[in-house]
């Protein structure tokens, strides 16, 4: 009875939740549930009815009655929900409970307080709660208690809550008997406690569960280890198991963390926050709870590093490994620590982590997951990885110099907001790989300033450089423009001049030095300016010009004409036609025209050649008549959007350029929008462009709001809406979608529809065939430019795409034409199109009856030439084939020749074979024989090259080797074997001018051409006389070009036969070993290859041998090699170092993936980066483990073999 009160007494001490009420039901199958009391009477609950709970001393069960019971814990049940009702929350079920399908077990929906619900029983029927298999779910209920006496508890099946929270337990206990009868499984329980007589369960499964506690009624340390070992776990939980009290004797326990592989580590203080010190006192494996997660630290020994596994760790402090001086750190699950410290650090594992490392010696990368972290190793010496700021790991800055370096690595960000400044004392300090957000200041102080690289730094804030020597204005000029910097900020200069005085310069990010600002405080105030003013011209870069009054002498017009570098703070305008002349690039910080706020007859029209920036928002918020127009030739960025007053005729109109940004809202908020022919309108930021109407005699009018012309064009990226037409009331009666968006047929994407609204009083433009607003990049213009070097495609189609981001039209469209050669996976071909290039036709493999062989064995082939099975042992028929040299057997599987050999005699005058049963005939003349019908290998003749056929006259089903010799200066450009019908046979090259083909019945032919090859390469005119015109899938003007030439020229590489190269073919291991053979002569190699993949009859067993003797090559293991698999980039590159004498590199490798280069292949990379003979691909990628083409392969060994 121990162990029941212990129960009972923490079921009261438990705190109780509040939950709402809640409609039940059942998740899986239900089924009626039946409860039976202590003396067999048992009774079945229906829908309809109330159970009352009798208590244990009259019998226990329940008793059924009409209507609910007042005072009394009782019962309902419908649709697999039980439902329990009980006062105080404490309800107590004295009897079996059998269940027949999923039941859901439900607390009083209308009560504020959970259930505590305890089943309990006493007889020798089974057990307690039988759950026959199916899952009791808990809603409601914070406390489930099973008890028994001499029979189990529970039987096998599944027990969950339907949420883990705080105080959500599960308790199972038999005084005299194992506690589960069947396989347990929990789920999502704060706690589970199980006691019983060994074994206690059959298996416990524990999912989602916070801790385990087992009593077992032994006391026996072997005993108490086998239990854990039937229990599984989906994530570590914290475990104890406590042996029996023995009076006189110390009870064995066993406590800690059991994770995933079972192992059971010491249970150290779990940490949230401050600074936590792993120390000396740490002696053995200890886990600590870590947030939500969980840390596992394994202390080091002498020549072993200690190892710390973080698993979906979150901890607001700093975590410091002082025991160790070299920790091993594994990440798994996501991890945020705000700081992690130790002497040395190795990183592992593919979780994730965000935070700080700090190491005082070294620091390793071998993690493969996701890192938003700073690297602090020496102290302030910093490198990033993903996206931090300078104020996670710097309180007030950070300083790099050549001593400090600080270093974003490949895709990393590293944003600089406005209290945390970027201070570089030299350029050398700063490795920028990746991309600097300068929300704030970055400031520059060297005395070099040469060539900068600094990298990506988008620059929104401000630049400040105080140069140390004497520098010009152009010299500073172009510093600034080899910065690279983009955004909307501005760099400052601060230098002393030759008198010894403070001179300060203003730059754009593009280089451009601004002029002095206009007055004292850079405001330009011509609201009222009514005469024309040229005397700043040069100076600040601005005149008055072109003004005209009314009869009230009131300003009606006037042009502001601004030169290249001008720079105001602010510029207010009169409420009147102003024209603002820009002749080269210019800033404006708040443009404010029309006097100032509420303009009612402002017309602004841009000109010039110039571009003009305006930082802050145009608002010509105000009366009837305001517009703004954007000339041809003119060009301006409206940074923060651009707002025209929305009661009358207000409008945009664009024939130049508009680009226009907005954070907040809309882009443009106006009545109409025009975009005229020559017209370029660029939108982007939250909102696109807003229309409201236009006032037409009174009449709010809704048509022709936004136009398209000609050749104009509107682009926008807008996470909200793109283009929206908004009324403040009803549209009027007549109202159209295309009217108010007036475009012409061919203006919209494919995708993209109009759709007035008129429950939100919109017209927006929506993905097609529904209501979702068209969002993300979207191009609206009617006369496309097709990329005519790029081909888009589907699984069916290719076609070339319009130029212009966001436009689906589509041109040239066409099925596509897939070639002869497969692509495959482990489950799946394809071909390649031969026009586009993509994928086409892909289908899952498949036996067509054919069969792929080697010397001694077979296996069933797909069309695309995949094994499909396991390699059999050949079948050889009883009968020889042979001719007068050999004989062979014919396997009856695969039907392929095998076992070829040389007739045996017994001596000279012996006339039959020994193997075979061949009788030859023995003259004079040499010998002769009688054997099946052969036939001859004819060979045409042909200019400017050389065949031989072996043999030359055959039987059917006999290998034939060609071996095919251009004359000097010539090269193989075609080569075909045709039958007696004329069908063209297939042919295998087999490397170094030699190709093979199988012997039908009847006589072949073989025809040959050779072209001619032009004096070189380099001197190559690229005409009828390259070596590569012969071939019709190949380019001669082509980016490959040197590379194929010269390989042909130096008959490294051949042609396939019938005019085929294959350019964008794979490479195979094999082939590159051949091909390094044939360039050093081809020297023999006596001894068998240590590769169980190479055949020795195999056509390249000869140059593995080779490769395999100098060091070229090594294979995957000591007995395999790969020969068939396609070449890797970084292969090809290691095969090629080698062959070199694996010289060593002095450089680094700077592209966006050196984290996917093999170890093994890392300094063969860096030495054939840094000798020119790799190169990237598109986007700074290396693409190392990417298969190599043919023309990739020729172009790396041109390179190789003429350094």
């Amino acid at each position: 009875m121990k162990r029941r009160i212990v129960s009972i007494l923490a079921a009261l001490a438990l705190c109780l939740g509040l939950l709402p009420g809640t409609a039940w039901a059942a998740e899986g199958d239900a089924g009626p549930v039946t409860i039976t009391d202590n003396d067999g009477q048992s009774v079945t609950l229906v829908a309809g009815k109330y159970y009352v709970i009798n208590d244990g001393d009259s019998g226990g069960g329940v008793t059924e009655q009409a209507d609910a019971p007042a005072g009394k814990a009782y019962l309902t049940y419908a649709d697999g929900v039980l439902t329990v009702f009980g006062s105080r929350g404490y309800v107590y079920i004295c009897g079996k409970m059998t269940l027949s399908g999923d039941l859901k077990v439900a607390g009083d929906p209308t009560a504020q307080n959970n259930v505590n619900l305890t089943l309990t029983r006493t007889g020798d029927s089974g057990p307690t709660l039988s759950l026959n298999g199916h899952t009791l779910t808990l809603e409601k209920v914070v406390y489930f208690e099973v008890l028994s006496d001499d029979q189990p508890a529970v039987d096998g099946g599944t027990i969950r809550f339907t949420k883990l929270f705080g105080n959500s337990i599960i308790s199972i206990n038999s005084e005299n008997a194992n506690a589960v009868s069947g396989d347990l499984a929990v789920e999502k329980a704060q706690m589970v406690m199980i006691g019983g007589v060994l074994p206690v369960f059959q298996s416990l499964d524990v999912k989602e569960c916070d801790g385990v506690g087992i009593s077992p009624d032994s006391n026996n340390a072997t005993e108490l280890s086998s239990v854990i070992d039937k229990i599984t776990i989906d994530r570590p939980i914290s475990l104890s198991v406590y042996g029996k009290y023995v009076d006189g004797a110390e009870p064995i326990k066993i406590e800690g963390v059991m994770t995933t592989d079972g192992k059971i580590w010491a249970e150290g203080w779990g940490f949230d926050s401050g600074t936590h010190f792993i120390d000396s006192s740490v002696t053995t494996p200890t886990a600590y709870r870590v947030g939500d997660g969980w840390a596992f630290y394994t202390p080091g020994a002498e020549g072993t590093p200690a190892k710390l596994t973080l698993d979906g760790a979150s901890y607001n402090g700093t975590i410091n490994i002082q025991q160790a001086d070299s920790v091993q750190l594994e990440l798994k699950g996501e991890n945020e620590v705000t700081k992690l410290g130790a002497a040395a650090l190795t990183l592992t594992g593919n979780g994730s982590f965000t935070g700080i490392f700090s190491s005082e010696t070294s620091f390793t990368n071998n993690f493969t997951g996701t890192l938003n972290a700073v690297v602090e190793c020496p102290a302030r010496t910093y490198t990033v990885y993903g996206d931090r700021s300078t104020s996670d790991f710097s309180a007030r800055g950070v300083t790099c110099s050549e001593r400090t370096p600080l270093t974003i690595t490949n895709g990393a960000t590293l944003t600089v907001p406005e209290d945390n400044p970027v201070t570089i004392i030299d350029l050398e300090g700063l490795k920028n790989h990746g991309t600097i957000v300068n929300e704030g200041e970055i400031t520059i102080s060297s005395d070099s300033l040469g060539t900068p690289n600094l990298g990506t730094i988008v620059n929104n804030g401000g630049v400040t450089i105080y140069p140390t020597v004497d520098i010009t204005g152009e010299e500073m000029s172009a510093f600034i423009k080899g910065m690279g910097l983009s955004g909307t900020g501005t760099v400052t200069v601060e230098k002393t001049d030759a008198g010894g005085n403070k001179v300060t310069e203003n730059y754009t990010n593009g280089g451009l030095k601004l002029l002095d600002p206009p007055g004292t405080d850079g405001k330009l105030d011509l609201s009222n300016a009514d005469t024309e003013d040229t005397s700043n011209w040069d100076t600040q870069g601005y005149k008055w010009t072109d003004v005209k009054k009314d009869t009230d002498d009131n300003i009606t017009s006037g042009t502001l004409t601004i030169a290249e570098g001008f720079n105001a703070t602010s510029v207010t305008l009169p409420d009147a036609a102003v024209t603002i002349v820009t002749e080269g690039e210019s800033c404006i910080g708040e443009l404010a025209p029309g006097g100032g706020s509420g303009p009612q007859k402002t017309e602004l029209t841009f000109a010039g050649p110039g571009v003009l920036t305006v930082n802050e928002r145009i608002n010509l918020a105000g009366g009837a008549g305001n517009a703004i127009t954007v000339d041809e030739g003119a060009t301006v960025e409206a940074r923060n959007g651009i707002y025209v007053g929305v009661t009358g005729e207000d409008s945009v109109t664009v024939n130049g350029t508009l680009t226009v940004q907005r954070e907040e809202s809309s882009a443009i908020s106006a009545g109409k929008v025009e975009v005229g022919n020559s017209g370029v309108l660029e939108a982007s930021g939250k909102c696109g462009v807003e229309l409201h109407g236009v006032a037409t005699g009174g009449t709010l009018s809704f048509s022709n709001l936004f136009t398209v012309a000609g050749n104009g064009r509107f682009t926008a990226d807008c996470s909200d809406y793109n283009v929206r037409v908004q009324s403040s009331g009803d549209f009027p009666e007549g109202t159209t979608a295309e009217g108010a968006i007036s475009l012409g047929e061919d203006f919209l994407p494919l995708d993209c529809e109009l759709k007035l609204d008129t429950t939100k009083r919109q017209i927006n433009l929506v993905k097609t065939g529904t209501d979702e607003i068209y969002t993300g990049p979207i191009t609206i213009h009617q006369r496309h430019t097709w990329d005519e070097a790029v081909w888009a495609n589907d699984g069916d189609t290719h076609w070339h795409p319009c130029i212009f981001e966001g436009c689906d039209k589509r041109n040239s469209e066409a099925a596509h034409t897939p070639g002869e050669d497969y692509g495959s996976d482990n489950d799946e071909h394809w071909q390649i199109c031969t026009v586009c290039g993509s994928e086409t036709g892909r289908t899952p493999h498949s036996s067509a009856g054919d069969y792929g062989y080697d010397e001694t064995s077979h296996w069933q082939e797909c069309v695309c030439g995949r094994k499909l099975d396991s390699e059999e042992a050949h079948t050889l028929g009883e009968e020889y084939m042979f001719d007068s040299d050999e004989h062979w057997r014919i396997c009856t599987v695969c039907s392929c020749e095998t076992g070829r050999a040389a007739h045996i005699y017994d001596d000279s005058s012996d006339t039959e074979c020994g193997g075979c049963g061949y009788v030859r005939t023995i003259s004079s003349g040499g010998s002769g024989g009688s054997g099946p019908s052969t036939y001859p290998v004819n060979i045409e003749e042909t200019e400017h090259g050389k065949i031989s056929a072996r043999p030359s006259r055959t039987s059917r089903g006999t290998r034939v080797t060609l071996t095919v010799t251009p004359d000097e200066g010539y090269v193989t450009s075609a080569l075909t074997v045709t039958d007696k019908n004329g069908e063209t046979l297939a042919l295998t090259e087999a490397g170094g001018g030699k190709y093979t083909f199988v012997m039908p019945s009847g006589s072949v032919s073989i025809r040959a051409e050779f072209g001619r090859i032009a004096g070189g390469y380099e001197d190559c005119p690229k005409d009828s006389t390259c070596p590569i015109w012969a071939f019709t899938d190949a380019d001669a003007t082509a980016w490959y070009h040197d590379g194929v030439h010269y390989c042909l020229e130096n008959g490294l590489m051949n042609g396939f036969g019938g005019g085929v190269f294959g350019p964008e073919k794979p490479v195979t291991r094999a082939q590159l070993v051949q091909i390094l053979h044939n360039r050093e002569g081809r020297p023999p190699v006596n001894y068998l290859t240590q590769f169980e993949d190479v055949p020795g009859g195999a056509w390249y067993a000869g140059a593995v041998r080779w490769a395999a003797s100098e060091g070229v090559v090594s294979g995957y293991s000591s007995d395999k090699f790969g020969p068939d698999d396609n070449i890797t980039r970084e292969q090809l590159a290691v095969m090629l170092w080698r062959f070199a004498g694996s010289p060593e590199a002095a450089g680094g490798l700077e592209f966006t993936d050196v984290d996917a280069v093999s170890d093994y292949a890392l300094e063969a990379m860096r030495w054939a980066a840094e000798n020119g003979i790799i190169y990237g691909k598109t986007g700074g990628v290396l693409d190392p483990q990417g298969s190599a083409t043919r023309a990739e392969a020729a172009a790396m060994l041109m390179r190789f073999l003429t350094k």
